[in-house]
């Protein structure tokens, strides 16, 4: 925030005191004054871009998970939305399944909030080998209506889970995901265009495509 000089300060303390919303505030103010990209105010403040991204949307990233995630609960191999096991999310409105790992679930799932979708279902693989076929069945059966499946990630085609997942998803599980589809970066020698420009219209254009009609 401005100081008495008019110059904007960096915030030097991310404690558990300060607010989400309003650190997220404090970044956004500090990038307009500067002019900083996410990659510098990131490295300024010693966090990572991208969980700096989520603090300024304000998601929730794992660090904000109940604590009960980590001394009640066990490993996860396959994992469905809180909506679905611990609300009051109706599986048989689902027509589409998005499977994912990683980070960019937690854009999938602020999109899916803003838009209510609740003809879309979010499920995330976390044990990528092997791959936990049984578990994986089980939870997708509890979609019946569902009739289109997603892998979505933010690696390139030829990289991250899909060169094995295209193969393995259709054999391991046929009467579902014989026709899965990619939604992707387009392939690439390289994990990343070099460009944050880039980075970022090729990423809305993953998250797009996701939830396109």
């Amino acid at each position: 925030m401005p100081n008495e000089t008019g110059e904007t300060e960096v915030p030097r303390t991310i404690g558990p005191t300060v607010r989400r919303r309003e650190l997220g505030a404090q970044l956004r103010a500090l990038r307009t004054g500067r002019g900083w990209t996410v990659e510098q105010v990131a490295a300024r403040l010693l966090i990572s871009s991208s969980k700096m991204s989520r603090l300024e949307t304000g998601q929730r990233g794992a660090s904000a998970r109940d604590i009960r995630d980590f001394t009640e609960q066990k490993f996860r191999s396959v994992m469905e939305e809180p909506t679905y096991t611990d609300g009051d999310g109706d599986r048989s409105k689902v027509r589409r399944i998005l499977l994912t790992s990683g980070k960019i679930y937690y854009e999938l799932a602020a999109r899916k909030a803003k838009g209510s979708r609740d003809d879309i279902a979010i499920v995330r693989i976390e044990q990528l080998a092997p791959l936990p076929r049984r578990r994986l069945s089980a939870t997708l059966d509890g979609y019946p209506n569902a009739e289109q499946y997603f892998w979505v990630q933010e690696e390139p085609a030829n990289q991250g889970a899909w060169p094995t997942f295209g193969l393995t998803l259709p054999e391991v599980l046929p009467e579902k995901l014989t026709g899965i589809k990619r939604i992707s970066r387009r392939a690439m020698s390289a994990p990343s265009s070099g460009s944050s420009k880039v980075h970022a219209v090729e990423q809305q254009e993953i998250i797009d495509e996701a939830f396109a009609s």
